[in-house]
């Protein structure tokens, strides 16, 4: 958090477009993100909105990248599966 100025009001859902529209002004077509603590939570939203863009995740804090039952599409069994074993772990 190093020379980072006061945030209030930010969430992970409003900070991942910004690293999206970021990762488009630097020219960068495809790309990973990596994140741990809070960057984890906001990496897993990044790859949720610029899935198109976004070509990996790499996540150091798991507990942030959980699947929901209102996130993931229920009618697959994949997606169903991991859903399930989520809320078992």
């Amino acid at each position: 958090f190093g020379f980072g100025g006061p945030v209030s009001g930010r969430t992970a859902e409003s900070v991942a477009p910004l690293w999206a529209e970021l990762m488009r002004r630097l020219g960068h077509d495809r790309y990973a993100a990596h994140g741990g603590d809070f960057g984890a939570v906001i990496s897993r939203e990044l790859g949720i909105v610029d899935a198109e863009h976004c070509a990996a995740l790499h996540l150091t804090q798991i507990m942030s990248a959980t699947v929901t039952a209102e996130t993931a599409d229920m009618s697959d069994p994949t997606e169903r599966r991991a859903v399930e074993q989520g809320y078992r772990y």
